[in-house]
C-alpha cells in the first residue's frame, strides 16, 4: 500500500512524499495515536517561537521539508520530479525480523519516528524532562522498564549518564512505540528495530548475520545516517533562515532546481557547498538558537516545566499514567513571557581537543544546579550546557525582574570569581600527562581573555547610568587582552607579563599599562579581579565619543564590587593636574551606580586613579 502526501512550504511550493508499505504503516500507527497532528502543532523552534514571534514553523513542515527532498532524490521516482542519487543503497533492499523494505523507506521511517519523541517546547522540555527523571526513581524506572529490548534500555541507559538530552527524544519515541505493542506486537518490533539501526547501530539488531551481511549493514547504515542529516540540515536551515529574524537566506529552490549539479557536492566530500554549510549552521546558532534571549527563554522553560513535573509527579503510577502526562500538550507548552526587559550575558567555551571528558565532569546538571542556588533561584536563571553539535559549551546568566541592582552585582560578582577558578582549573588540567608542558594552556587563556573581556563591558552597562556604547581600543575582539586573577599583586605579575610579550605597544598606551601595574601593585586589593590590558572608548546612541578609559580593573570581594578607574598623562608639564582633572570628568560623566564616596589619587610621574567601591543604590539600571 502507498499514500503520497503534500505540503506546500513557503519558496519551494507543493512538495510531495511517496510512502510505501512499511513507511506508510508507519505514518498510519503515528496518525491513529495523534502523532502526526501534534507534530502539525509543536512549533519547531519550540521556546524560541516566544523570543522570535515570526519563527512559527510547525515540526511537520520540517518532517514534510525532509519528506520531499528525499522524494527528489530517490531513483524509482524520475517521472515524479525526483533526481536521483544512485549507488547509494535508496532503491536496494534490507531485512529486519525477516521482512524487506528499501533504503528510501529505512530513512523515512527515521525521519517519522525520530521527530515524533519531540515534546512541545522541543529540546527545553527534553532537558527538563531528563532532569527530573535523573533525580526521581520511580519514574525513571517505569520509562526504563517500559522499554523491552535489552539494547533499548542500556541505549537508555546511555544517554541518562552523558546527560545527552539532545537525543532523548530518541528514548521517547521508544517509549512511545511500547505503549502500541498490544495493537500490533509484529510492527512494533519492526519499527523498533529500524529505530536501534539509526541510533544504536547494527550490533543492536535482534537478529544474527553473517560478517559479511553485517558489513554490508554497517556500509548502508553509513550512507543511510549521512543522507539522513544532510536533509535534516538542509531543513531547518531552509526553514528557519526563511521564518527567522536573519538578514541572510538559504537558497534551497535554487539547489532543488539544479539538484544534479550539487549531488556530490552535498553527499561527497568536503567541500566548498558543505563547509558554506557548517558555516550557515553556526551562524544560526549564535543568532537564533543560542543567542542571549534564546538561552534566556530556554532557561525559564526549563525551570518551568521541572516544576510541573515535580507537581505531576505523584500521580504518575506506572507507564499509562506516564504516557498520558507526556502526551499532554499543556505540561510541556511554552508560556509566553516578555523577555525584551531582562538582561542576559552569553558566554562560549569551545571545547579543546583533548579536553571533552574534562568538560563533562566540570559542567553537568549538578553544577548548572548548583550554580543556580548559588546565584539565587528567584533572582536569575543560570544555562549550561553544550550546544547541539557537541563542540561548545554555552553559559548564560538572565536576571529576573524581582533581581535589585545591588543584588545583580553581588552575582555578577559570584559569576567573576567562577569564571577565575574554572580558569584556574582548566589550565592546571593537563590530559596530555606524557608532555610536562600542556600545549593547550595557551587556548584556555585566550578563551578566557575573551570571556572576561566581555564580563567587563557587561559590568560597565550595569554600573553606567546613560545607556553608552563601549568599545575597545583594539577593534578586533579575538584580540583583546583581560586578566582574571585573585589579587592585584599578582594582576600586576600578569599585566608585566603582559607587556613583555607586547613589545611593539605605542609609548603611550605602554605609560598606561605600566601605571595600572603601579596602582595594583599599591592597592593591595586580595578579592578576585579582572584587568582590561586595552583601552576602552565610550559613545553616546549618537556614536559620539564620550570618554575614554586609560585603565579599567573591577574586583569583587566579600560581597562587594569595586570599580578602579586610571588616568595617565604622559607630559612634562602639568601632567599631574592633568591627569586628576580628566579622571574627575570622566567620574562626572559616567555617574557610577553607587552612593560611596572615594578620592581621587596620584602616582608622581605615573597616574591619577580612583577605587571606588559600587553598592548598585544611586538608581535603578537593571530594570529601566
Amino acid at each position: 500500500m502507498k499514500l503520497l502526501l503534500n505540503y506546500h512550504v513557503p519558496g519551494l511550493g507543493k512538495l510531495s512524499a511517496q510512502l510505501y508499505e512499511s513507511s506508510h504503516d508507519a505514518y498510519s500507527l503515528l496518525y491513529s495515536n495523534g502523532h502526526i497532528e501534534r507534530m502539525r502543532n509543536i512549533e519547531q523552534l519550540g521556546v524560541i517561537h516566544n523570543v522570535y514571534e515570526g519563527v512559527h514553523h510547525s515540526r511537520w513542515e520540517y518532517v514534510m521539508t525532509q519528506l520531499g527532498l528525499l522524494h527528489r532524490l530517490y531513483p524509482s521516482d524520475k517521472k515524479m520530479g525526483g533526481r536521483p542519487l544512485e549507488g547509494w543503497g535508496l532503491n536496494s533492499d534490507i531485512e529486519f525480523l525477516d521482512k524487506k523494505l528499501s533504503g528510501l523507506e529505512v530513512i523515512q521511517i527515521w525521519i517519522l519516528l525520530s521527530n515524533s519523541g519531540h515534546l512541545p517546547g522541543t529540546f527545553s522540555s527534553e532537558k527538563a524532562l531528563m532532569k527530573y527523571i535523573l533525580k526521581d526513581v520511580h519514574i525513571k524506572e517505569i520509562l526504563r522498564n517500559s522499554l523491552h529490548d535489552y539494547n533499548v534500555k542500556l541505549y537508555f541507559d546511555s544517554i541518562l549518564e552523558t546527560e545527552d538530552f539532545y537525543n532523548f527524544n530518541k528514548i521517547l519515541s521508544f517509549f512511545f512505540l511500547e505503549q502500541y505493542r498490544d495493537k500490533n506486537p509484529e510492527l512494533i518490533d519492526f519499527l523498533i528495530e529500524i529505530l536501534k539501526f539509526y541510533c544504536i547501530g547494527c550490533d543492536a539488531l535482534t537478529k544474527d548475520v553473517t560478517s559479511e551481511k553485517k558489513a554490508s549493514l554497517v556500509k548502508k547504515r553509513s550512507n543511510f545516517l549521512l543522507i539522513f542529516n544532510r536533509l535534516r540540515q538542509i531543513s531547518y536551515l531552509y526553514l528557519d533562515s526563511l521564518y527567522g529574524p536573519v538578514p541572510f537566506d538559504f537558497d534551497l529552490p535554487s539547489i532543488l532546481v539544479n539538484l544534479p549539479d550539487h549531488i556530490n557536492d552535498l553527499f561527497i566530500g568536503d567541500g566548498d557547498l558543505i563547509q558554506t554549510l557548517n558555516s550557515f549552521d553556526s551562524f544560526l546558532s549564535n543568532t537564533i538558537y543560542q543567542s542571549e534571549k534564546s538561552l534566556q527563554a530556554h532557561g525559564y522553560h526549563v525551570k518551568n516545566v521541572t516544576n510541573i513535573t515535580k507537581n505531576k509527579s505523584r500521580k504518575i503510577i506506572d507507564r499509562v499514567d506516564l504516557y498520558k502526562f507526556l502526551m499532554e500538550d499543556s505540561n510541556f507548552e511554552p508560556l509566553y513571557t516578555n523577555f525584551q526587559k531582562s538582561q542576559t550575558i552569553r558566554f562560549l567555551l569551545d571545547i579543546v581537543p583533548g579536553y571533552s571528558k574534562i568538560y563533562k565532569r566540570l559542567f553537568n546538571f549538578e553544577m548548572e544546579d548548583f550554580l543556580n542556588k548559588r546565584y539565587g533561584i528567584t533572582k536569575c536563571i543560570f544555562t549550561l550546557e553544550p550546544n547541539i553539535k557537541k563542540d561548545t559549551y554555552m553559559m548564560s546568566l538572565s536576571f529576573s525582574d524581582k533581581c535589585t541592582d545591588t543584588q545583580s552585582l553581588i552575582v555578577l560578582g559570584k559569576l567573576m570569581k567562577d569564571l577565575i577558578e574554572l580558569k584556574q582549573k582548566l589550565t592546571k588540567e593537563n590530559p596530555f600527562g606524557v608532555l610536562e608542558f600542556n600545549p593547550f594552556n595557551l587556548y584556555i587563556e585566550s578563551m578566557f581573555e575573551r570571556i572576561f573581556s566581555q564580563l567587563i563591558l557587561f559590568f560597565l552597562k550595569q554600573i553606567i547610568e546613560s545607556d553608552y556604547i563601549y568599545r575597545y581600543d583594539n577593534h578586533d575582539l579575538s584580540k583583546v587582552s583581560c586578566i582574571g586573577t585573585v589579587g592585584s599583586k599578582d594582576a600586576a605579575i600578569l599585566l608585566e607579563n603582559y607587556c613583555e610579550n607586547h613589545e611593539n605597544l605605542p609609548e603611550s598606551r605602554l605609560h598606561e599599562v605600566k601605571s595600572m601595574i603601579k596602582v595594583l601593585n599599591l592597592i593591595g586589593y586580595r578579592g578576585n579581579i579582572i584587568v582590561t590590558c586595552d583601552q576602552i572608548k565610550i559613545f553616546d546612541i549618537d556614536r559620539s565619543m564620550v570618554t575614554d578609559l586609560d585603565g579599567l580593573a573591577v574586583g569583587f570581594s566579600k560581597n562587594k564590587f569595586s570599580v578602579i578607574l586610571i588616568e595617565a598623562k604622559k607630559q612634562r608639564k602639568r601632567g599631574q593636574s592633568s591627569s586628576i582633572r580628566q579622571l574627575k570628568k570622566n567620574i562626572d560623566k559616567l555617574n557610577l551606580n553607587t552612593t560611596v564616596e572615594s578620592n581621587v589619587e596620584y602616582i608622581e610621574s605615573y597616574c591619577a586613579y580612583s577605587l571606588r567601591q559600587i553598592d548598585g543604590n544611586k538608581y535603578s539600571k537593571l530594570h529601566r
